[in-house]
């Protein structure tokens, strides 16, 4: 007689049941926690992917265009006629004109006085600083 073992259904007692059931828990807990973890390695996977889009694009375009936004410094000059011009410092070449708003007190110049590019307020706020220390009023609220 051959003697073998065969897989065969069997009856489970109680603690056995409980046995099955404790392991199934702890699976379950364990399938779980390794979907979070795959769920946020991938979420990290996407944004790293997306920044790379984002850079990949934006190289495209000055590639393809032969320029970029960059921060450039700028200055205002007010001209004597009382026209405000927005500079880039390196290139020289003016980025926008406006007239001068009704605050705006454009310094006068006897004939020797010195030319309009020397009428140079680094940005917007030093030109209204300028016109706050030309007026009589002393120091405002906030300056207290």
């Amino acid at each position: 007689m051959d003697e073998f073992s065969r897989e065969l259904p069997c009856e489970l007692n109680d603690d056995e049941v409980a046995q099955r059931a404790e392991r199934m828990a702890r699976a379950i807990e364990l399938r779980d926690a390794r979907d979070l973890k795959r769920k946020e390695v991938a979420q990290a996977f996407k944004r790293e992917v997306d920044a790379l889009v984002a850079e990949i694009r934006l190289l495209a375009d000055a590639v393809r265009e032969r320029r970029e936004m960059r921060e450039v410094r700028c200055v205002t000059r007010v001209q004597r006629d009382g026209t405000v011009l927005v500079v880039r410092t390196d290139t020289g070449d003016v980025i926008e004109v406006r007239n001068a708003g009704p605050s705006t007190q454009v310094p006068l110049w006897h004939d020797d006085g010195p030319t309009d590019a020397e009428i140079v307020y680094e940005t917007d706020h030093q030109l209204e600083a300028h016109e706050d220390e030309d007026t009589d009023e002393g120091p405002t609220e906030d300056a207290r």
